[in-house]
């Protein structure tokens, strides 16, 4: 277990020496989420992926011909321009599950610099992790 906690450590949070934490390996604002659940970003690359399996399935076939292949893209560029302009009109593509999640999230972390102070971080956590 302690390798872990090293691993940890070293990697994401950083190594705590002479009253101080040092750096990690990769700094909070490349890891971290809150920013993204403040500015109601992604927090996962689920929309990726299901773009990706949505836009296989589109073709048809495992070796597409080319003909299909720019029939699909032909068909995702609409597909495209038509979520720009909902997106610009301020239509939100959101299932209402989601939402939801994400509301509650934002309260939670909103809350964080006002509420919570260092000795309060767990219970900070602990509200965290029953939402997700």
């Amino acid at each position: 277990m302690q390798n872990f906690v090293d691993y940890f450590e070293d990697t994401w949070i950083g190594k705590f020496e002479r009253r101080t934490r040092n750096p990690p390996m990769f700094p909070y604002t490349m890891w971290s989420c809150y920013s993204n659940i403040i500015h109601e970003m992604p927090v996962t690359n689920n929309i990726v992926e299901g773009w990706n399996r949505g836009f296989l399935s589109q073709m048809r076939s495992e070796k597409p011909s080319v003909w299909s292949f720019l029939d699909t893209i032909q068909r995702e560029q609409t597909t495209t321009e038509l979520k720009i302009t909902r997106e610009r009109t301020g239509e939100r593509m959101l299932k209402k599950k989601y939402k939801n999640l994400n509301t509650r999230l934002q309260n939670v972390c909103s809350e964080f610099d006002e509420l919570y102070s260092d000795d309060e971080i767990e219970q900070y956590l602990r509200r965290i992790s029953l939402i997700i």
